[in-house]
């Protein structure tokens, strides 16, 4: 639902499973008129009663470790129809332990890329709560995570591609 009083091309609404949570965005410059504001202002609204609603009440917490975290950093050809959240989700359905996050570093599908692909970086990070890893341990763990991505999504490594 969009707030008559913010600006259609800046601003989006907040939703928490199907329930619409709020909204954020910049007040619509008729409005600042009206008010006699000069300036752009933002505004957000957050319903914390329909939000609350989707929280548990169970806490859970790790403790922050103190040894450091390894990266490595692989793009991955695909379809352009393959949505990005598939290919974290291969990685993360391993539930390997060292596995402490991964995220999208980078999308392309300009040149140098095959028609009707798009590159996709995922930046892979690894920790142990006890030590410090190894580059070993870390490569193995993450080939075999890459493995299964490329064989569950028909994935080709850029670069490797031939």
């Amino acid at each position: 639902m969009q707030e008559p009083f913010l600006h259609p091309g800046r601003s989006c609404g907040m939703i928490a499973g199907d329930d619409a949570i709020g909204f954020l965005g910049e007040v619509h410059p008729d409005v600042l008129a009206r008010m006699g504001l000069k300036n752009r202002a933002m505004v957000f609204e957050i319903d914390l009663d329909v939000l609350t609603a989707h929280f548990s009440n169970d806490l859970s917490y790790r403790d922050i470790s103190k040894f450091p975290s390894s990266s490595r950093d692989v793009a991955f050809l695909i379809s352009r129809d393959r949505q990005a959240e598939d290919m974290i989700k291969f990685s993360l359905d391993i539930h390997e332990e060292l596995l402490e996050k991964v995220c999208i570093f980078d999308v392309y599908d300009g040149k140098g890329i095959p028609e009707g692909m798009k590159s996709l970086g995922l930046r892979f990070s690894y920790r142990a709560d006890d030590r410090t890893l190894t580059d070993l341990e870390v490569s193995q763990v993450h080939n075999g995570i890459v493995k299964r991505i490329v064989d569950k999504s028909g994935a080709k490594i850029r670069g490797e591609e031939i």
